[in-house]
């Protein structure tokens, strides 16, 4: 509480008071005490989410009403996985400055366990990744789906397994479990689908030698090893020399609809909606589609 009040140029019993009003009109207790100080009760977090939430709407709401065009600058705040980082996006970024030039671009990696809180306290303005909502759950948040990939075994376009299958047909997949494994962690619905597909499809688990949050990492090692992974087809998209490629056979595809989510409230956004109307228009372009997968 003392470093709290030194934050806000406040007195300890000023600060303590707020909270005591505060705590008077919800009817409820915000802090509890433990042995380093106070911490949040569970509500005591629903308010200061909602706080930091309503906190960032009120800045974007004054900065687009600012009559001064030099202060009008006004951050979008992007949470973006891995794939998405890489410049698929950039055509749409570009077309945004375009219609905005007042705006700032804040692109910050995807943290999959933080995903629906840092939208909910407004540290995110928006998502691209595989995160899906439950409507019920998070009504205050919308999701866009614009496209879907699938989930499928890598591997280099020269590997060995290739040939092997052309020569022998469907009795060669038995071979596939000869190959050293990468899993790819920093989503889950790839760790969890490498590990649990593999082994329902071959009867036991694949040899796992690397496991990495790293996508570069995981795409590099595959180009120069006869190591295979399970991706997406858009996480291979770009490569080359060699090319990353689906190995032909049958693992349980997974289909992912993949897009955006933002809060509701952002709706009338004028610089959300030009965003989600140029991902769309971008990204279910067949050309833009079939460059992307």
């Amino acid at each position: 509480m003392h470093s709290a009040a030194a934050r806000l140029n406040l007195t300890q019993p000023a600060l303590s008071r707020s909270i005591a009003i505060l705590e008077e009109s919800f009817g409820r207790q915000l802090l509890e005490r433990h042995a380093r100080g106070v911490r949040p009760t569970p509500f005591g977090e629903r308010v200061l989410n909602n706080t930091l939430r309503l906190n960032r709407y009120l800045e974007i709401s004054e900065r687009e009403l600012n009559a001064d065009a030099e202060q009008r600058q006004v951050s979008l705040r992007l949470g973006l996985g891995p794939t998405w980082r890489s410049g698929l996006l950039t055509p749409v970024f570009e077309e945004m400055r375009k219609l905005h030039p007042e705006m700032l671009i804040e692109i910050t990696p995807l943290l999959e366990n933080r995903v629906i809180a840092d939208l909910n306290e407004g540290k995110l303005d928006a998502v691209f990744g595989g995160t899906r909502i439950d409507r019920r759950q998070q009504p205050q948040l919308l999701s866009h789906d614009f496209i879907t990939i699938n989930i499928h075994i890598t591997a280099r376009e020269n590997h060995p397994i290739f040939e092997c299958l052309k020569k022998e047909g469907p009795r060669a997949e038995r071979y596939i479990l000869d190959y050293p494994w990468i899993i790819y962690s920093e989503l889950a619905l790839y760790a969890d689908d490498s590990d649990r597909s593999i082994s329902k499809r071959f009867g036991r688990e694949p040899d796992v030698w690397m496991k990495s949050s790293d996508l570069m990492t995981v795409l590099t090692t595959l180009q120069h090893s006869d190591t295979l992974c399970v991706l997406s087809d858009l996480a291979i998209s770009s490569t080359a020399n060699p090319r990353l490629v689906p190995v032909p056979i049958d693992l349980r595809r997974k289909h992912i609809p993949l897009g955006l989510i933002h809060r509701r409230e952002l709706s009338d956004w004028p610089l959300m909606i030009n965003f989600v109307e140029l991902c769309r228009k971008y990204l279910e372009n067949t050309d833009a589609s079939t460059s992307l997968l």
